[in-house]
């Protein structure tokens, strides 16, 4: 009996053995949770694309940067826009602008400065739309983490945008500045007058 029994005991371990041996593996429990339902698994990146990919997202964000800082400058060009109407324009009709009218020198200064070129707030709202289309594929590539990288048209694009409002915002600024330093000459030496320097301009441009 005694036999028997260690008999059956050993048939019995073999038995769990060969199952246990048969049975696949269960998969890791890291791939079961990182593999949602259904969905196939993600195929691992080798080095080169993983170095690819690196590279490009280097240049995208190079190039995200460099478009911020146009839009930074147009920015600054419509603040010196909006400055400009408050400081300069309204003294058209102001009491600054009387001393100026009130003297010809100051008046010749005042109108090469006036006459000067200077960037409409149309032509930095075309700069800025310019931009967001040439920055689209690249906040994409950016989403999507591809190994995209900006043409060498699309940069040279996006350096002709930021030199345009880079110049727009010095010009304006200086302009701005000139204006403002013709009034200042004007108040220190003390000559007012009836006339306005909308009225004096117009009169200067009729004797001229």
């Amino acid at each position: 009996i005694l036999w028997l029994a260690a008999a059956g005991g050993a048939l019995l371990l073999i038995i769990l053995i060969v199952v246990s041996v048969s049975r696949p593996a269960a998969p890791p429990i890291t791939s079961v949770l990182a593999t949602p339902p259904g969905a196939a698994p993600e195929p691992a990146m080798d080095n080169a694309e993983a170095e690819s990919r690196a590279v490009a997202r280097t240049e995208l964000q190079r190039f995200q940067q460099a478009a911020d800082d146009a839009r930074r400058l147009l920015t600054e060009c419509e603040q010196e826009l909006a400055a400009w109407d408050r400081e300069v324009e309204s003294e058209l009709t102001g009491k600054r602008g009387r001393a100026v009218a009130a003297e010809t020198e100051t008046l010749e200064r005042f109108s090469a400065v006036y006459g000067q070129p200077r960037t409409a707030k149309t032509e930095l709202d075309a700069c800025r739309e310019r931009l967001a289309t040439l920055l689209q594929p690249v906040a994409a590539a950016l989403a999507s983490n591809t190994a995209y990288v900006p043409s060498a048209d699309a940069n040279s694009k996006l350096s002709a945008e930021r030199k345009f409002a880079q110049s727009a915002q010095k010009t304006l600024h200086d302009v701005r500045q000139d204006a403002l330093s013709v009034f200042a000459d004007a108040e220190r030496k003390g000559h007012g007058g009836t006339q306005t320097l909308k009225e004096a301009l117009a009169d200067l441009e009729l004797r001229q």
